[in-house]
This record gives C-alpha cells, structure tokens and sequence, in this order.
C-alpha cells in the first residue's frame, strides 16, 4: 500500500489553524491591554489639568480679602477614547488620620481610573456636599459630574472655589452659556 500523504496535510492544516487562532488571541489580549493604558494615561492628563486649575483658584482665593466665589471653566474632551466618563472630588485616607482632597476619572470600569491628590487635606479644603453656597452665577453645584453632561453645549463644565472668613470650599459644576 502505498504511502498516504492526507493524514500528513491534514494534520499540518489543522497545526496551522491552531497557530492562527493563538496568534489572533495574543494580539487581541495585547491591543485590549495597550488601549487601556492609552486611556489611564489620557484620564491622567485630564485628571493632573482639573487638579492644576483648582490649585489655581485655592491660591487666589488664599490671597484675596474678604468672601469671594470664583469660577475656571474647564476645557476638558467630552469623550476619551470615545466613552464618557466620571470627574469626582473626594477624600482619599492615606498614611491613618491623614484625609487627602483628591480628583478621581473614572470610566464605566472601576479598574480604569486616574486619581491625583490635591496639595492639602480635607481639614484645609472643603468638598462641596450641599454647603450653604450661593454661587454669583448661573452654576449648579457638584462634587461628581460625567463628561457629557454639558447637555449638547447649552451649558459648561467649571471648577469653582468660595471662600468664607477661613473656610474653603471647592467644587465643580455646569454653568450657563450666555
């Protein structure tokens, strides 16, 4: 009987589908891995900008005489990597009774975040959580806002700061056009 050369192609084939499959597995893992990195590093950007503006209205504020209430709108991108995503000031414990004012983006995931500390602790700074504060402007008020909320540009995401005698009270919020 002579030698059959189909189990042989046979077998190779179905080598060469399964290096296929593997090799497309690997580099979906690797792009899925890649284009997370991408968006934490581009959060992080956005993250560091809103931080550098509220450092910005803090030290006005630190400086200025009397009660004052000043805004900084925020040009940040409506969408990264094309998905919404959450802008939260809260305060983070580091190091025991050390409470840190902190900026955290967040997408949908909880595993994809960028947070970065502001310079002061919470007993220096106040979050805004329904403090008495009358804003001199058309602004609603938040300590947590998502990216699109700007309602199709009728209205802008702003950084505010108020200052009352020695109390500081940070926050962001949706300001009217117009």
């Amino acid at each position: 009987m002579p030698d059959s050369t189909v189990i042989p192609h046979v077998l190779g084939t179905i080598a060469l589908i399964s290096i296929f499959l593997a090799m497309e597995a690997y580099y979906d893992g690797f792009y899925a891995k890649l284009s997370e990195e991408a968006y934490e590093a581009q959060l992080r950007q956005v993250a560091e900008y809103v931080a550098s503006n509220f450092i910005d209205l803090v030290v006005v504020a630190q400086v200025a005489e009397g009660e004052v209430f000043m805004v900084k709108r925020l040009d940040i991108p409506r969408f990264i990597g094309g998905k919404p995503y959450n802008i939260t000031l809260t305060e983070i414990q580091r190091g025991g009774d050390v409470s840190l004012v902190s900026i955290i983006l967040s997408r949908d995931r909880a595993d994809l975040y960028s947070a970065v500390d502001l310079p002061w602790t919470a007993d220096a700074i106040s979050i805004y959580s329904d403090q008495d504060v009358n804003p001199p402007y058309n602004i609603t008020l938040a300590s947590r806002l998502e990216s699109v909320d700007d309602q199709g540009g009728v209205f802008t995401i702003v950084a505010w700061c108020w200052r009352s005698g020695d109390s500081i009270v940070i926050g962001l919020g949706l300001m009217g056009e117009g």
